[in-house]
């Protein structure tokens, strides 16, 4: 196979910052100050890594230093480099980049970003080229991603003893959220255009699902029963989601996509990024509370990344609290939870049925799995 591989090499930083994306110089600036650095090359390394250990054999083309042609030399591979990116590089270069790679004969693009870089893609190749996205982004709308680092990989290695896999292609969404509207709190989904992308089952996750208004009543009553249940001293956690913003607004307020604190049923501290989370008092009992994706199924990884692994872990040994409404449960067709946290460890601990809170009184046992497979 000839792989064209692009790395957008900002693609997450926005959000431990809580910034609910990362487009944007001024907005990569505030997160840099935040403290908060991007995840794409970690999660590009453990792709190319796994590839590297399997010894699969492809044919490398690269576009420059930083969007991915320094990490491909370091792993033992010898990519041809079809572009050269500007620096530091702009969402052009991907459009450039990919449209280099489709004229060099590529057979798939491998990238690693969000859904700006998704749409980048679009434009740059018009759909002409399959493509295959690493999840490394804030929000993650669109269907062409793999469901980690790890089971891109899988499909990569998968698709390379199967000669004829393009014919097996299907078109899937490419959508993105206008960032300037989301923190001002507002979800406007668009949906720009498809790709083509390997037709591989599980590995691959859905489009994000939005059915507004459709479950206000099961989330309300969800909402006043576990107001009923807080505890005092207790740290609550409450992730982002029309869910958990049921609860919010019980407890006097908080964001519908930020994740926010609560200690007595009253605000501690609301749209907090990991740094500010990770700074609050460890000595009380602390509990997350977090609702899944419509659609995806994603509990970790997906929109709250604020929620960093250590709260998991000694002094904090926070409790995970999972909520779902019956409906938003039931389009996932069986399909289990998915934590893709950033510790392969953490969700691995997370493997296995946990109870789910979807009404008053009501739990089900449900499966997660760490996205890892």
């Amino acid at each position: 196979m000839k792989i064209g591989f692009i790395l957008n090499p900002i693609a997450g930083i926005g959000g431990p910052a809580g910034l609910k994306g990362s487009d944007g110089a001024e907005i990569q600036s505030r997160a840099m100050a935040l403290g908060s650095e991007p995840g794409s090359l970690h999660r590009a390394r453990q792709t190319l890594s796994a590839l590297a250990r399997a010894e699969t054999a492809i044919r490398w083309l690269s576009a420059g230093p930083d969007m991915g042609h320094e990490l491909l030399t370091e792993l033992g591979f010898s990519p041809e480099r079809c572009y050269q990116h500007a620096r530091p590089s702009q969402a052009r270069d991907t459009r450039d980049a990919a449209a280099a790679m489709l004229a060099a004969g590529a057979d798939l693009l491998l990238f690693v970003g969000g859904d700006g870089t998704a749409r980048d893609l679009l434009d740059g190749t018009q759909g002409q080229c399959p493509v295959l996205g690493i999840p490394a982004g804030v929000k993650i709308q669109s269907a062409v991603y793999a469901v980690s680092p790890s089971s891109a990989a899988r499909v990569i290695q998968e698709l390379n003893g199967r000669p004829r896999w393009q014919q097996g292609c299907q078109q899937r969404e490419v959508m993105d959220l206008d960032e300037s509207l989301l923190r001002q709190g507002k979800v406007s989904p668009r949906l720009y255009g498809y790709l083509p992308v390997p037709n591989c089952g599980h590995r691959l996750q859905g489009a994000k699902a939005r059915h507004p208004g459709r479950d206000e009543a099961a989330a309300a009553a969800i909402a006043h029963y576990l107001q009923r249940q807080m505890q005092p001293d207790t740290l609550y956690v409450l992730g982002p989601g029309s869910t958990t913003y049921a609860l919010k607004q019980r407890l006097g307020g908080g964001s519908l996509l930020g994740v926010d604190v609560y200690r007595n049923r009253q605000p501690l501290a609301l749209d907090v990024n990991r740094r500010q989370l990770l700074a609050l008092e460890s000595r009380h009992p602390w509990e997350v509370m977090v609702t899944c994706i419509g659609g995806q199924g994603f509990i970790l990884g997906r929109g709250n990344q604020q929620i960093a692994p250590e709260l998991f872990a000694a002094p904090r040994n926070a409790r995970l609290r999972l909520l779902a409404t019956p409906a938003k449960l039931a389009e996932l067709a069986g399909r289990p939870l998915l934590s893709d946290s950033g510790s392969a460890e953490l969700d691995q601990h997370f493997n296995g049925y946990h109870r789910v809170v979807t009404g008053p009184g009501e739990e089900t046992c449900y499966p997660v799995c760490a996205a890892h497979y």
